[in-house]
């Protein structure tokens, strides 16, 4: 079967002409069809895809409205369907005569490990800078909130280079008579007390 729809011809004309058309067997081996298809930020395709191969649609609501702009010429509906499904990150299969197409997983990235960030070598380089300042700074860095006890103050002047961000806390406490530790919870913070 052969099928172009493209901006002149409008998709709800190109489905009409679809479905008017001779359904092939329910089975996968209408995925085999060949066809041409133009479609620019188009809903409703795998239904489209599957009334071509002659299976019954099951399309998660999570994609069903998703629009997409496809070009494909001469290719099988199963070399259509992976295009579509790349493009917009779905996976499908046949199953009993249906074509079921499912959102695929989104993957939340990974996140930074912990340790890893309290690793991660810095440059600071400060002179006569207010301590506030600077411990904020590695709230920043460490993409914390900052906690800082009143009696934790004063000017700090530092020279480090390529320096573990853990090494560098510890190096600003010295000089400020202080101690720092993360607590972990709903939100990380990044504490500095006074030594006692």
């Amino acid at each position: 079967m052969k099928l172009k729809v493209g901006r002149s011809v409008g998709w709800s004309v190109a489905l009409a002409l679809l479905l008017a058309a001779p359904v092939a067997g329910a089975t996968s081996k209408g995925l085999d069809e060949e066809l041409n298809l133009d479609v620019v930020k188009a809903s409703g395709t795998f239904d489209l895809f599957a009334q071509i191969a002659g299976l019954e649609p099951v399309i998660d609501p999570a994609i069903a409205e998703r629009k997409l702009t496809l070009r494909i010429e001469k290719v099988r509906v199963r070399t259509a369907l992976d295009a579509a499904c790349d493009s917009l990150e779905c996976r499908w299969r046949v199953e009993r005569g249906k074509l079921i197409v499912e959102a695929k997983p989104r993957t939340p990235p990974k996140p930074v490990e912990k340790s890893a960030q309290l690793d991660e070598l810095i440059d600071l380089k400060v002179t006569k800078a207010r301590a506030a300042d600077v411990l904020r700074t590695f709230g920043e860095i460490l993409s914390v909130e900052v906690d800082i006890e009143d009696a934790v103050g004063g000017e700090l002047t530092l020279d480090l280079e390529g320096t573990p961000v853990r090494a560098a806390l510890d190096a600003v406490c010295k000089k400020l008579s202080c101690r720092w530790h993360i607590e972990e919870g709903a939100r990380r913070r990044l504490v500095f007390s006074a030594k006692k």
